[in-house]
């Protein structure tokens, strides 16, 4: 009988929350429909001034009707609530065929009549509220009338608003808007007699149920609504002190259950999963168990306030039955809880074998009677005696942890098996196990195919290592003699062009060699981040100012819209927010031949409620091809292009993969949406910390170095490099700016030129036969003149480990070929303490200047807390790239310059530079 209440209540209140929420809709409904009609009746007002205004130009009072009649005819047609204009005497002067029909007449027939002479049962109420606003000239709004009308016998409900008017013969007549409400009144009665009989119901049963408001809104408060009368049965006091002091619920709750049952209300009760059985304490001292469960009742997201119902019910003499049971079902419910796949029951007083499982007979081939004594079975199974003596101490431990042993069968069969053994307080022993053998198996096959895929992976990482250099050595050669040959000033402007081709197509050629290295550390997991504070406008406008020219060519529109209070500064991976964007803009400029590219910035608010950290949201739209539905997951995946689409197949399929992991590694996820024929979107939200205003950085010289300056010594350099282009192309760049130069082929030519020559710096390429560059650098850092010469170290490879192993040798400093002319020059003037003489109007690509390093070094960090020194210092001789990240983010926010410069010689393995500027 109880559990059909406690069904009949939850029907019940399915049922009335079911009507509040149509009743709630109609009210909406309702009040939209009135906002319409106040629109309406404004319309009315201003549509009467131009009556009144016109009035003076017609000749008869006839016109000045026909024309008001055909406007108000034609404004009221089709609008669905019933609106009427009553004249000075209260008589119908237009009525719209609404609430012609509301009150059952025609529209001729309401004319010049009366309320009194049509609808007499509503006349007093009506009239009485025509003559208020008719001699006070004030609005009546929302009015609710109930009544009959002649051709209804219905009882019926309306809303209604009254407003003055001005007529056109400068008298006051009264509009009306009316909407009948009788559905939803009828609906709301219903509600009420529904929470009536859900009262009666709740009040009669022998459970206690309850409504708590929870009001989510800081500060959190719960309020009890209602309890059953069966409170008073159960917990021994009365409802009222309980509505007058909520707490007495909780403070009835017994001590040691109490955190527990508020918890699990607090977390779990507005998912409608609060559910906890708990003890009570009654006045008298008794206590009861009470069964106590509760449910969301009523949620509205435009209001912070909950509504949820439960009914807690005495379950004493059913929690009394269960102990007696528990104690008598102990030992077959711990077997049932604990049964893997083979159980073993064993009696540690007479060292014997209570019980085994079938499947425990099945693996093993014994019998519960051929088992006999725990010594006779272990000698079976495990015949070593150290090995047998160690199993049987496994199992009188009886830790309930796993342990694997090697177990051998009646039929002589070896096992791997897992053994985990529990006791219980009477001495019997639980020993549970599980056959492993295919499993063990499968890890040594595992095993197996690791080994192979890391051999696969190294021998990959050779193969890229390979391939870089035997790609970058020539490409070093193309794009250097470029460069000499851009030098020079009487070149025909075709010739320019061509050069700039050849140079443009060179560096097309580099970046696609970076991206399949890029891919390469992505699949390695060896990408890091290296956050600093970035102007973030300023950056996006470089970048769109790099594609202006290539949209423009294309007859695109690039533009950037920001929404919201975009922050200018921010802390963020400063080149691979820039690559992502180059690499979306440049897919975006290529698959579009018509329309705009939109870079999109919003700030979508706080993170996780932190005032210093903001949610932004990028996006990169454009209106070309668009992707298929079932190309679009395909454009991500490495070396992947959309299929059937030759007018773009070009390029490697690597940018937009390298854009996912960046986001990723940023804390977002580029996602895609796209039509084609329409264009694409792609876009992500990443959080990011905002940053004080950025300091300029002050950069090297844009210039193109001619010579060297006036007063400046003539440096000796060797030249250590046995490719002959990639020599003659660094001894050429060089000896025109002034520089005395000689050059080796290899280790062993060096070392007899260093030794007879002694040069000042040396270019020192680390891959060469007889002698390497690694070898040779050893031997000459490993004198005290050696020490005092500048060796810097020119390599073909792209990976970070090598520039590690490079530094470790002794090397000063690292370029990769190719190399920029102007890096080359900012090497040497970094370490030689040189100046040059600058051509005028020569542009170089803006990066962070060497001489911010040179003024590093002077600073040497003396602020910094001496334990910090050390641990840079220990962190950069062990080339931990992450500990040094993790170091420099502890320095002040004040020192943002500094701060740029570390983040770069980390992000450039200049570790011997880090350690210098952290000796204490």
């Amino acid at each position: 009988m109880n559990n059909n209440n406690e069904e009949r209540i939850r029907q019940l209140n399915l049922e009335l929350e079911e009507t509040r929420q149509n009743l709630e809709n109609k009210i909406e409904e309702l009040t939209q429909e009135n906002q319409k009609v106040k629109r309406e009746n404004e319309e009315l007002k201003s549509f009467n001034s131009q009556l009144n205004r016109e009035s003076k130009d017609l000749n008869t009072v006839q016109d000045i009707l026909e024309l008001k009649a055909a406007q108000l005819e034609a404004s009221y047609e089709n609008i669905p609530i019933g609106l009427a204009l009553y004249d000075e005497d209260l008589r119908w002067a237009c009525i719209n065929p609404v609430l012609a029909e509301m009150n059952g007449y025609t529209i001729a027939e309401h004319i010049g009549k009366t309320m009194r002479e049509l609808l007499p049962i509503l006349a007093d109420e009506v009239n009485s509220n025509l003559r208020y606003v008719l001699e006070t000239g004030e609005s009546l709004l929302n009015l609710e009338i109930h009544g009959k009308t002649p051709k209804s016998d219905e009882e019926r409900d309306w809303i209604v608003n009254y407003y003055p008017v001005n007529l056109s013969n400068g008298k006051r007549g009264v509009g009306v808007a009316v909407t009948e409400v009788t559905p939803l009144k009828k609906i709301q009665r219903e509600l009420e007699y529904s929470e009536e009989k859900f009262r009666q119901l709740a009040e009669n049963i022998q459970k206690v149920f309850w409504i708590v408001e929870i009001c989510c809104s800081p500060p959190l408060e719960e309020k009890i609504i209602y309890i059953s009368p069966a409170y008073e049965k159960i917990w021994g006091r009365s409802c009222e002190e309980l509505y007058q002091n909520n707490l007495k619920w909780t403070e009835a709750i017994h001590p040691d259950d109490r955190e527990r049952v508020i918890k699990s209300f607090s977390e779990n009760i507005i998912a409608s999963q609060y559910n906890e059985t708990f003890r009570i304490i009654r006045p008298d001292g008794t206590i009861r168990w009470i069964r106590d469960r509760g449910f969301l009742v009523k949620a509205d997201q435009l209001c912070p306030v909950y509504r949820v119902a439960g009914i807690a019910e005495d379950i004493t003499e059913r929690k009394q039955a269960e102990d007696n049971q528990r104690q008598q079902q102990e030992l077959l419910q711990t077997i049932l809880d604990n049964i893997p796949v083979l159980i073993a029951l064993m009696d540690l007083k007479t060292q014997s074998f209570i019980w085994v499982n079938e499947e425990w007979k099945k693996v093993f081939g014994w019998s519960l009677e051929e088992v006999g004594k725990i010594d006779e079975i272990l000698l079976k199974m495990y015949p070593e005696s150290e090995y047998r003596q160690y199993v049987k101490n496994y199992i009188q431990a009886s830790k309930g942890t796993w342990g694997d042993f090697k177990t051998r069968t009646k039929d002589e069969k070896v096992l791997e098996m897992s053994w985990a053994n529990i006791s219980l307080s009477n001495e019997i022993n639980i020993g549970i196990g599980q056959n492993i053998t295919e499993r063990k198996q499968a890890e040594i096959a595992l095993k197996k195919a690791k080994d192979a895929a890391d051999a696969a992976n190294a021998a990959k990482t050779r193969f890229l290592a390979n391939m870089s250099h035997e790609l970058r050595t020539p490409l070093n050669s193309i794009l250097g003699f470029t460069q000499l040959l851009q030098r020079q000033t009487n070149l025909s402007r075709e010739n320019h062009q061509k050069l700039n081709i050849i140079y443009r197509n060179g560096e097309q050629l580099l970046n696609l060699i970076n991206d399949i290295l890029a891919i390469s550390k992505i699949e390695a997991g060896h990408l890091l981040l290296h956050i600093t504070p970035v102007n973030l406008l300023q950056l996006i406008d470089n970048v769109m100012s790099i594609f202006s020219l290539k949209a423009a060519s294309k007859n695109l529109q690039l533009t950037l819209e920001s929404e919201g209070e975009v922050p200018q500064y921010i802390l963020i991976d400063e080149a691979k927010i820039r690559q992502i964007f180059m690499n979306l803009i440049t897919n975006a400029i290529k698959f579009t031949e018509q329309g705009n590219i939109t870079i999109k910035v919003a700030n979508l608010g706080e993170f996780e409620g932190d005032s210093s950290r903001v949610i932004l949201q990028f996006e990169v739209l454009d209106t070309g091809i668009g992707i298929a539905p079932k190309d679009q997951q395909l454009v991500f995946k490495p070396f992947s292009q959309v299929p059937n689409n030759q007018t773009y197949q070009e390029g490697t399929g690597l940018g937009l993969s390298i854009c996912r992991e960046f986001v990723k590694l940023l804390g977002g996820e580029l996602q895609l949406e796209s039509e084609i024929g329409r264009g694409s979107r792609f876009y992500f939200k990443i959080p990011v910390s905002l940053a004080t205003e950025v300091e300029s950085l002050s950069s090297s010289s844009n210039s193109r170095v001619i010579g060297l300056a006036k007063g400046q010594p003539y440096s000796r350099i060797l030249v250590v490099e046995d490719h002959p282009d990639s020599c003659q192309l660094l001894v050429m760049l060089l000896k025109k700016v002034g520089f005395q130069v000689r050059s080796a082929n290899n280790g062993q030519e060096a070392l007899q030129l260093w030794e007879s020559w002694s040069p000042d710096l040396i270019w020192m390429d680390m891959r060469m036969p007889v002698m390497n560059g690694y070898e040779t650098t050893q031997q000459i850092k490993a004198t005290e003149k050696g020490k005092e010469t500048v060796i810097i170290a020119l390599t073909a490879s792209a990976f970070e480990e090598d520039r590690v192993k490079i530094l470790q040798v002794g090397c000063d400093d690292f370029v990769r070929k190719p190399f920029q002319e102007e890096e080359i020059f900012e090497k040497m003037k970094l370490h030689l303490g040189i100046d040059y003489q600058y051509q005028e109007n020569s542009s170089t690509e803006d990066s962070l200047s060497y001489n911010q390093l040179m003024l590093l070094h002077s600073s040497k960090l003396s602020f910094m807390p001496p334990d910090w020194l050390q641990q840079l210092h220990d962190a950069a001789y062990h080339a931990n790239e992450f500990l040094l990240l993790e170091l420099i983010r502890q320095i002040p926010p004040t020192h943002v310059e500094l701060t740029r410069q570390l983040y770069h010689l980390v992000d450039n393995l200049e570790f011997e530079e880090l350690m210098k500027l952290s000796e204490i």
